[in-house]
């Protein structure tokens, strides 16, 4: 007669309900047949259009929560190996401990957990994820971790198109337009820029509202106190809070990368530079005072009354 152990029930549950919360959240979970130790492989949307990126859920179900509570939350001991591979996954990994009983759940990420070099050495056989009993899994967390992993792919493709573009340009002399259309997509998703392409090439917007936040940003130093080289680099730290600020509008409990606000914030300033002669700008602005000079170029609100990109 076929067994069916009571753990492998729970296992079942705890699985059937993680998978249910995040088709909740809009994303789309599938079981993974051969068992590597990952249970679902999360194909991540938003606003109804698939993203390029993805997660890995491990389920651990359990109908006796208080065996894995700490004085300092939940724990859940896992092998080095398995732990191992998480973290060297390109792909975000996420660990969940689900109650079947209370029907509740708490997730972890191993990345952010394991010491890989200290295990590694110490020839250690497992490891010990802490859960922390804020980070209980919603359809809101999903929704973060889903945007962690969003961030994390852009940043390796970033990283790759910065590499290329040096490489061509080293062997070809010539320039890359890969890292721009990169960027570019990742801004697009963030409501920073608004692309167009036609025969003539690729070209783009700074959205309107993100122009006038810059400009909240850029007013709120007295320019007129700076000198030429601290006005310029006041207005790439703008730039740079402005990503940022659009970002944590968006999803705040995330941080974004260095490198992604970096290149949002190119795009600002580039397309600041054709709309403003921003060198020749600041140039003439030395002598003057920043709010005049600022209503005499700013390419959003105020600048002719209709402008904004």
């Amino acid at each position: 007669m076929t067994q069916n152990p009571n753990e492998h029930i729970i296992g079942r549950q705890a699985l059937d309900a993680v998978r249910s919360l995040i088709s909740d959240a809009k994303h789309v979970p599938e079981d993974v047949t051969n068992d590597y130790g990952e249970d679902l492989l999360v194909q991540t949307s938003h606003r109804g259009q698939m993203d390029a990126s993805r997660m890995w859920f491990q389920v651990k179900g359990t109908a006796e929560l208080e065996e894995y509570r700490l004085k300092s939350g939940l724990r859940r001991q896992i092998s080095f190996d398995h732990a191992f591979r998480w973290v060297r996954s390109v792909d975000l990994v996420v660990v969940a401990l689900w109650d079947v009983v209370e029907k509740v759940g708490w997730y972890a990420i191993p990345q952010d957990q394991v010491d890989v070099y200290g295990g590694v050495t110490s020839g250690q056989k497992y490891v010990t994820l802490h859960f922390d009993e804020d980070d209980v899994l919603t359809e809101e967390a999903v929704d973060r971790l889903a945007w962690r992993s969003r961030l994390e792919h852009y940043r390796m493709l970033l990283l790759s198109a910065q590499d290329a573009e040096l490489h061509l340009e080293r062997a070809e002399g010539v320039k890359s337009q890969e890292r721009l259309l990169t960027t570019l997509d990742f801004t697009d998703l963030i409501e920073v820029t608004e692309r167009r392409s036609d025969s003539d090439g690729v070209e783009f917007r700074v959205q309107p509202e993100v122009w006038n936040l810059f400009a909240e940003v850029v007013q709120s130093v007295d320019v007129a106190a700076l000198d030429e080289k601290e006005g310029l680099q006041h207005l790439v730290d703008s730039a740079c809070e402005t990503v940022d600020r659009r970002w944590r509008s968006i999803q705040p409990g995330v941080a974004m990368p260095k490198i992604l606000i970096e290149e949002g914030a190119t795009l600002i300033l580039d397309r600041l530079e054709r709309e403003a002669g921003l060198r020749r700008k600041m140039e003439a602005a030395a002598a003057e005072q920043a709010s005049g000079v600022a209503k005499s170029w700013w390419p959003g609100k105020g600048s002719d009354g209709a402008r904004n990109s």
